[in-house]
This record gives structure tokens, sequence and C-alpha cells, in this order.
């Protein structure tokens, strides 16, 4: 069975093969944009409270700690936590509901699938991250730094390891979660067409 492209040429294959075709109706968009909608609202709910008892924490903490690396790490994480309160709070879903339908309404939907891309992928993302690894990181070593137990400050350690750890996880997690909207993104370009 010959091609008409030789085996090696994967990009002549690609450029040339037929999109898949999709179909979706004007209410399957509109439940799939009602669904996005409410796991966004849980996701700003759920990380708006923890961003607020970190908060707390904090300020109680820098009141607590007893050295000068603690407290500023302290201060800075709370101005990390305010930060990430304001980005959560800034791209939170509209509403899709009462949203013209065709093209205005695939436009729309698709406007907001873009905000949530941006808000897990690039600055966004990197702006989050790059504000409160810090200042966390900052804050433990203060904490290590004052406590002279050696069991205290293996058990600092221990927790300044499981929170690199899942700041390290939530590179691969904000980018999965980019290339999902992305695809609902390439969707209603194919629908558009």
């Amino acid at each position: 069975m010959a091609s008409e492209f030789p085996p090696d040429d994967v990009k002549a294959l690609w450029q040339n093969q037929k999109p898949k075709e999709v179909r979706m109706s004007v209410d399957e968009i509109r439940e799939r944009g009602e669904g996005d909608r409410k796991r966004v609202r849980k996701r700003t709910v759920g990380g708006l409270a923890t961003c607020y008892l970190l908060i707390v924490y904090f300020v109680g903490m820098f009141f607590v700690v007893p050295n000068v690396i603690a407290r500023f790490g302290s201060c800075v994480s709370i101005v990390a936590c305010a930060y990430m309160a304001y980005q959560l709070h800034s791209r939170r879903g509209k509403a899709l509901a009462g949203v013209p339908t065709g093209i205005t309404g695939i436009r729309a939907y698709r406007a907001e699938l873009e905000r949530q891309r941006d808000f897990h992928c690039g600055w966004w993302f990197w702006s989050r991250f790059l504000t409160f690894v810090p200042s966390y990181l900052v804050f433990i070593g203060g904490l290590i730094l004052a406590n002279s137990d050696l069991a205290t400050r293996a058990a600092l350690w221990a927790i300044a390891a499981v929170g690199v750890g899942l700041a390290i996880l939530a590179v691969p997690l904000n980018r999965r979660e980019a290339r999902r909207y992305q695809q609902r993104i390439d969707e209603l370009d194919a629908l558009e067409k």
C-alpha cells in the first residue's frame, strides 16, 4: 500500500490530515459553560477561604515568632496570600446565563475559557508561584533558625520539603488544567469554522 508521503515526513502527514469534525449544539455549549462556572466558583471559594485562613495564621505568627527573619517571612507571606486572593477574585468565572445564543454566545464562552486558561499558565501562574513559595521558605527558614531543638528543626525541614513538593506538583497540575481549557477553545474554534 503506497502512501503519497515518505514515512519519515511526519510534518507533511500531520499538516494534511483531515481535522476531526466537532459537533456541539448550543445547549451542549451552555451546559459545558454552566459546569465550568460551577467548578470555577468552587475553586474560587475554596482558594479564597484558604488564603484568608493563611493570612490569619501568618498575622498570628508575626506576633509569636521570635526572630526577625521569621517575622519578615510572615509579612511577605501575608502579602503573597493577599495577592493570591486578589488573583482568585479577579479571575473568577463570569456567569454564562443569559448569554446570547449562536456565534455571540460561543465567543462569550470562548473568552471565559481563555481567561481561565490564562489563570493557570504564563504570567498569572508564575507570579503567584514566585510570590508565595519564596515567602513560605523565608518564614520556615526563620523558624528553623529560631529553634535550637533538633527534633523541632527536623520537623520544620520536613514541613519545608512538603511545601516545596506541593509547589513543584502545582506546576504540572496547572499546565494540565491550562491544556484542558485550550482543548475546549480549540473545539469551539473548530465549531465556528
